[in-house]
């Protein structure tokens, strides 16, 4: 299921708001988890990175800074 990325803009832009000048923000993303040796669980996203994102990948980081 796709979401509009204005979504997720007004997200990010709303959190931005909430901030104090010259603060940053940084959430990061579900790692993959790995069941035994050659098997991996199947990917869940970090739920607040996909709140913001949309992102489904592992490993990234969401950074927000603040700066007025």
């Amino acid at each position: 299921m796709r979401y509009p990325g204005k979504s997720f803009q007004r997200r990010r832009q709303a959190l931005v708001e909430q901030m104090q000048p010259g603060s940053a923000a940084l959430i990061f993303a579900a790692p993959e988890v790995t069941r035994s040796a050659d098997s991996e669980y199947p990917y869940r996203q970090n739920s607040d990175f996909w709140y913001f994102t949309g992102f489904n990948e592992p490993e990234a980081v969401l950074v927000l800074i603040k700066s007025r």
